[in-house]
């Protein structure tokens, strides 16, 4: 009769003390998960960037008398163009992590970078017509985009009209229906011409899709660089430290 009690209490005991590392891990697993995305959209990432200038230009080379938006400087041998949706999740991603580079080659002199707008879900043309009417605002452009990608990215949710009017009254930006109006019908002309030089560059249109990098040397007149799809940050960093 003690050896039977024996081993059940044996067995209580072991049951108990696997219930309470199930507990554990689940309650630790809450924790790390939670400070991970409580501290992931920190603007802190793009810590130096807060003064760059962005602007429109209409003299691209690659997509001519469309409204661009454009940062770094007025003229440069390379043009990075930066093909972009802001309801894709592939887009999202890769501005969660290459941003700050993109950004930081672009500063340095040696790129022009062209953010343009290919507007895949018809859905997210208000949103990119909030997001164009930040250009001049303090680099708020490329905070509003971050953060959209970050939700995008970490949480799975679009960044809707009615989110991207949220964070500009945040960041301090004052837009006018009227101006958004302008710039949905801006980011739509871009969109066609994007989507047509897209698939001169692809092949075909059935294979066009977001993201996509193209860099284009403008003293040789030709695509140096075509990076499809979510790309690495040590591709990108790659591709654009070893242009000549």
């Amino acid at each position: 009769m003690r050896a039977r009690r024996r081993k059940g209490g044996g067995r209580r005991f072991l049951l108990l003390l696997a219930g309470i590392v199930v507990l554990v891990v689940f309650v630790s697993g809450g924790l790390i998960a939670y400070n991970m995305l409580s501290g992931r959209c920190d603007l802190g990432v793009l810590e130096g960037f807060g003064g760059v200038r962005v602007y429109f230009d209409e003299q691209s080379s690659l997509l001519p008398n469309l409204s661009l938006v454009a940062v770094g400087p007025e003229r440069a041998r390379y043009e990075v163009y930066v093909f972009y949706d802001l309801y894709c999740p592939f887009c999202a991603w890769e501005f969660y992590e290459s941003l700050p580079i993109l950004l930081g080659y672009s500063s340095s002199g040696k790129i022009k970078l062209y953010m343009v707008d290919t507007i895949l879900h018809r859905e997210a043309r208000e949103s990119h017509g909030l997001l164009r009417s930040a250009v001049g605002s303090n680099g708020s452009y490329f905070k509003a985009l971050y953060l959209a990608s970050c939700r995008l990215h970490v949480n799975g949710r679009v960044p809707d009209a009615s989110y991207m009017r949220d964070v500009l009254g945040k960041l301090n930006v004052t837009v006018s229906d009227n101006v958004v109006r302008i710039e949905i019908a801006k980011a739509q002309q871009v969109t066609e011409g994007a989507l047509r030089l897209l698939a001169t560059l692809y092949g075909s249109p059935a294979y066009v899709g977001t993201p996509t990098i193209v860099v284009y040397d403008s003293e040789f007149r030709e695509v140096r660089v075509l990076l499809p799809g979510r790309v690495e940050p040590e591709r990108i960093d790659f591709a654009l430290r070893t242009l000549p």
